[in-house]
């Protein structure tokens, strides 16, 4: 929908676009939100600036002027549609998929679950032909997997598993942020300090969601702001673990390491001196402690009870 927008030119020159806003005009999760608007930024609709956020482009040449007003007063039609129906399957399965992505990373360290596709069509109210292609694109990208009957196949997150992951990520992400810090903004990194040192004034208590927006300032707008999208998608799909950690925070109503707090402003003061390789080496610890903490955190799984699930998530013996 906000493609339609930007090609009919709807929207203000200049309007600053934000995953909390846009969310919350459309009636959303964040999750589909944050997909869009990166895979706008890839192909060049939208553009990065020195604030949070995206803007729409204004005419070529001329300066762009950052417009920080309510979306839906700056042009945002929520009731637009496409009348082309692969256009609107292509936008439903887009939305389903980063819904579904996001449950199945928080599944995951609870169990093994088979997804049904008819609760879940029923459950996004699209025809079991859009729910098949999402999984499959899922299956792909290694996701989900699928049993001897065909079945689709969520989890167990398994102590080997998260070790694998973690060992993926302790290769990559380093490396993609010694060629993100040459292109990173001083100014946005000196917010995220200051996002960080907030932070540590609320230890051990930290907001949940004040600490997603720091693992978020790091691993995506750092580590992912590089041209190589290859890369970039590789270490998202290592990240589900960043999201696991997430939800059992917030399930178990976890305190926050002043460690992790240390860490993570280590990595940010480093690329603020311009110490590229200072702060790969303090990314790159921060993300062994890491392993061991999560690691903690998935023994406590077995001796708590199941959180709510999606009803298209069937409970699946191993």
């Amino acid at each position: 929908m906000l493609e339609l927008h930007l090609q009919e030119h709807r929207l203000t020159p200049g309007l600053v676009l934000l995953e909390s806003t846009i969310a919350d005009a459309f009636r959303v999760s964040r999750a589909p939100v944050q997909m869009a608007l990166r895979r706008l930024h890839d192909e060049g609709r939208i553009q990065r600036f020195e604030g949070r956020g995206y803007v729409v482009p204004g005419p070529p040449g001329k300066p762009l002027v950052p417009v920080r007003a309510n979306p839906t007063l700056a042009g945002l039609d929520v009731t637009l549609t496409r009348e082309n129906p692969e256009e609107v399957a292509r936008g439903s399965g887009n939305r389903i998929a980063a819904e579904t992505q996001r449950a199945i990373e928080a599944a995951g360290p609870f169990g093994r679950f088979r997804l049904s596709e008819t609760l879940m069509a029923a459950h996004f109210n699209v025809s079991r032909t859009v729910v098949r292609d999402v999984l499959g694109r899922m299956h792909e990208r290694g996701l989900i997997t699928k049993d001897e009957r065909s079945h689709w196949l969520v989890g167990p997150l398994t102590d080997a598993g998260l070790r694998d992951m973690y060992e993926a990520r302790i290769i990559l992400e380093p490396s993609a942020l010694r060629r993100a810090a040459a292109t990173l903004d001083r100014a946005a990194l000196a917010r995220m300090l200051e996002r960080v040192e907030a932070a540590r004034a609320q230890l051990p208590r930290v907001e949940p969601a004040l600490m997603e927006q720091i693992d978020h300032d790091l691993h995506v707008d750092c580590v992912q702001n590089i041209p190589n999208r290859y890369l970039a998608d590789l270490i998202q799909r290592t990240q589900a673990s960043l999201t696991a950690s997430h939800m059992l925070t917030r399930y178990l109503e976890w305190g926050i390491e002043s460690g992790s707090i240390t860490e993570h402003a280590l990595v940010f003061e480093a690329l603020l001196q311009g110490a590229t390789e200072a702060a790969a080496a303090a990314l790159k610890t921060h993300l062994e402690r890491s392993l061991d903490r999560a690691l903690t955190q998935l023994k406590v799984i077995s001796v708590i009870p199941l959180p709510a699930m999606p009803k298209y998530f069937v409970p699946s013996p191993p």
